[in-house]
């Protein structure tokens, strides 16, 4: 089956799209993030800083933040839905 990926903010730019549907199986999130990388290579440079979730950034399973969950490690199934939210600056 496929897990609903959805992009805000800046990651809706560099991806070109609000949403996308990907195959996965049973996973963490930090390798659904790697799969989501590979198909746009200009999400990893702002997602990650040396293998590690960029300050700012804000990653949901099923609109609860990764942080309160397992980070990265986090397992997630094909009926999951993450929502990536970049850093944005204003004042």
């Amino acid at each position: 089956m496929n897990m609903r990926i959805e992009y805000f903010a800046t990651f809706r730019l560099i991806t070109g799209c609000t949403c996308e549907e990907i195959p996965i199986g049973e996973s963490s999130v930090h390798e659904v993030l790697e799969i989501i990388c590979m198909k746009h290579p200009n999400l990893k440079h702002e997602l990650f800083i040396d293998d590690r979730l960029r300050e700012g950034n804000k990653i949901l399973l099923n609109g609860k933040d990764i942080r309160a969950l397992d980070e990265l490690t986090t397992l997630v199934r094909d009926t999951d839905e993450i929502s990536l939210f970049s850093a944005v600056g204003g004042g």
